[in-house]
């Protein structure tokens, strides 16, 4: 059976999330829609991160299996032809049957955008958090260093804490201005719920000298108050990073992408 590995991106603001929902518009939903339409039976897809509400995606990674032989190099063109404007595929490649994008992921890269100035913006409103004051843009970074590595991650997460393992590894966090925006990247094997816009927050608070050193140095021991998380607006999920095989499979065929994107690409 043939098995595929979508990068697709998303505005994610009139959506109750990535995963399918009794209620609410999901992204999963409206791309099985879309699949259903162009095979002609019902697909079901895998994604490598489940975003919540209002949060956005430049390279959201996702797998599904068909019961037919699609070319390969229409399937990009097919599926956008369905799809509403707030989702576009970006690339697809053959993948081996079996392959599961959650589960094969060997990490996520999140970035969030704040807009800093006294103003708030009509045309950043969707895809930036707006904070007028000043933030200390050092203390900030040495902060998000503060986070790299293996850690209980629980305090960023509390609704996690007593249902799943709160342990991850945080492989790179970076803090940088540019253009009017401060940018918090952030790499890890696995997210736990809000964990991202909970340490944004956190972050915050620091740079607005709301939470001295010592405090954030509480927060990460468990013995403070992270938070709070900010809106999904300003978050996207940049990427997903797959072993090297999984690009490597199967090359023969042709891989279609749309605005000469590279495949599973970091951006």
């Amino acid at each position: 059976m043939p098995a595929w590995l979508l990068t697709i991106e998303y505005d994610g603001t009139d959506f109750s999330g990535f995963q399918r929902q009794a209620r609410g518009r999901t992204v999963q939903a409206e791309l099985e829609a879309a699949l259903a339409r162009l095979f002609g039976t019902p697909v079901k897809t895998v994604g490598a991160g489940r975003t919540d509400a209002g949060v956005h995606a430049r390279g959201q990674a996702v797998s599904f299996r068909a019961d037919r032989e699609f070319p390969p190099d229409r399937l990009v063109a097919a599926l956008n032809y369905y799809l509403p404007p707030d989702i576009a595929v970006l690339a697809a490649r053959r993948v081996p049957e079996g392959f599961n994008a959650r589960r094969v992921a060997l990490s996520r890269h999140y970035r969030y955008l704040v807009l800093n100035r006294p103003c708030r913006s009509a045309l950043w409103r969707r895809f930036a958090y707006h904070e007028p004051g000043n933030l200390d843009l050092g203390l900030m970074s040495w902060g998000a260093g503060r986070l790299v590595g293996r850690r209980d991650f629980g305090p960023f997460s509390p609704g996690a804490v007593g249902r799943m393992s709160t342990v991850r590894t945080l492989l790179r966090a970076a803090v940088w201005a540019e253009g009017g925006l401060i940018k918090f990247d952030f790499e890890a094997d696995a997210f736990l719920p809000h964990q991202v816009r909970m340490m944004v927050g956190t972050l915050l608070r620091l740079g607005q000298g709301r939470l001295g050193p010592a405090e954030f140095e509480a927060v990460l021991a468990g013995q403070g108050q992270a938070g709070p998380a900010v809106p999904g607006c300003g978050l996207y999920l940049m990427g997903v990073t797959y072993p090297k095989w999984v690009e490597e499979y199967d090359e023969n065929l042709p891989v279609q992408t749309d605005r000469n994107r590279t495949p599973l690409a970091r951006h």
